[in-house]
């Protein structure tokens, strides 16, 4: 993965870690609710993280903010740097840093809260920081908000494992093709309907596509790309969904008879 890429998904995950609402048009584009204006939000969390971790190292005793700095760095710099090395994308998974997230919060926490009891400041300017601690908040409760009622969230990253069972539950005896792999059967069985048959790919050798199905859908993988079937197997494939690991193809033979 380019360095760019990398380095703009930690920006990402850090500013989702205090709210992420907006990420809510990824699954539903259309939606009447307008809440695409959080983007403008990603570079405020930043300035705001980024002077908060200023703000302890000059305002606090060393053995605090290097505690602080400690718990932030021991986890994520060994994964930051083997990725900046090797090209790499571990550390754009935001699971692997959940302390990192702590020693950010922390800091936060600490700079709202010096901020809004400092006797030295002026009415306005502690009612602004005040402000921004309230918008801060309502933000983070907004984004549980909308992503509790959702089945999947960036975090878990199987928007393709929803979208997917919902296309093929819509046809009349389909037949699925995919790889065999267990935890992707797993997720995709808990969805699809009782009547949907799996076909799966256990070797190098394509599987014979039966005839007796109306539909026939390919979960294409990078081992079994949809041109495989095209050449080996005369058949046609039509693009039902594109998603953002796998795409979902629907084989016809070159007859057009499914």
């Amino acid at each position: 993965m380019p360095i760019s890429n990398v380095i703009q998904e930690w920006m990402r995950n850090i500013s989702y870690s205090f709210m992420d609402f907006w990420y809510f048009f990824t699954y539903f584009p259309d939606s009447k609710f307008n809440l695409s204006f959080g983007t403008y939000l990603i570079p405020l969390l930043l300035i705001l993280v980024g002077y908060s971790v200023y703000f302890i190292c000059r305002e606090t005793p060393p053995k605090i903010s290097v505690f602080i700095l400690t718990l932030m760095g021991a986890n994520s710099l060994p994964l930051i740097l083997s990725d900046l090395l090797s090209g790499g994308y571990r550390s754009i998974m935001a699971r692997y840093f959940v302390p990192s997230y702590i020693g950010i919060y922390l800091s936060v926490a600490y700079l709202f809260a010096k901020k809004i009891t400092s006797i030295n400041r002026g009415r306005f300017i502690t009612n602004l920081w005040k402000l921004s601690l309230l918008a801060l908040l309502m933000g983070g409760i907004v984004s549980f908000s909308v992503s509790s009622q959702l089945e999947t969230w960036w975090t878990k990253r199987t928007l393709d494992h929803v979208i997917v069972p919902k296309l093929i539950n819509q046809t009349s005896h389909p037949l699925l093709i995919l790889e065999d792999s267990m935890p992707m059967v797993a997720s995709l069985s808990y969805l699809l309907n009782s009547d949907v048959d799996f076909q799966f790919i256990k070797t190098k050798q394509l599987p014979i596509v039966p005839d007796k199905f109306s539909n026939v859908f390919l979960l294409e993988s990078l081992k079994f790309p949809v041109n495989k079937f095209e050449e080996e197997q005369k058949m046609k494939g039509k693009l039902v969904y594109k998603g953002r690991k796998q795409n979902l193809w629907k084989l016809e033979n070159n007859s057009g008879v499914k």
